[in-house]
């Protein structure tokens, strides 16, 4: 596990907190503190983003009649000015801590969609060495 400040967008932020509503079922023990801490520090950090982006929504967009939320589907003629609205809020950088896992540290019941839902999350994720010895692992217990 590692803490690393990083500068992320609100809408990348946003995306990030997203991911993780996938996967707080199975985050117990240091993976569930990693994903929980993880999740105030993006909400917290993306929290006026995602109240102006909420209200655009609203505003632009119909109220779905089964959930009673505001929905915006992209081809709605209203797309268009959600969009220009949203765009200078959405490119707002903000520097935020990120606990980072390593593979070996995730739940081993995760499963691909699981792993790619928190891929940003993974320190080791761009060392495919892990990837290729978990592979040959594998194959010779078959």
């Amino acid at each position: 596990m590692e803490i690393r400040k990083e500068k992320h967008k609100n809408v990348e932020m946003a995306e990030m907190l997203n991911s993780l509503e996938g996967v707080f079922e199975k985050s117990k023990g240091l993976f569930g503190y990693a994903v929980a801490r993880n999740a105030r520090m993006l909400g917290n950090a993306a929290q006026e983003y995602i109240m102006a982006r909420d209200a655009a929504i609203a505003k632009y967009g119909t109220v779905d009649q089964e959930t009673g939320t505001a929905v915006l589907d992209v081809k709605s003629e209203n797309f268009k000015s959600f969009s220009e609205e949203m765009l200078p809020i959405e490119n707002i950088e903000h520097e935020v801590e990120i606990i980072h896992m390593r593979h070996d540290e995730l739940p081993e019941d995760f499963n691909a969609m699981e792993i790619l839902q928190i891929f940003w999350m993974i320190a080791d994720a761009d060392d495919t060495e892990w990837i290729r010895t978990a592979t040959e692992e594998k194959d010779a217990d078959v």
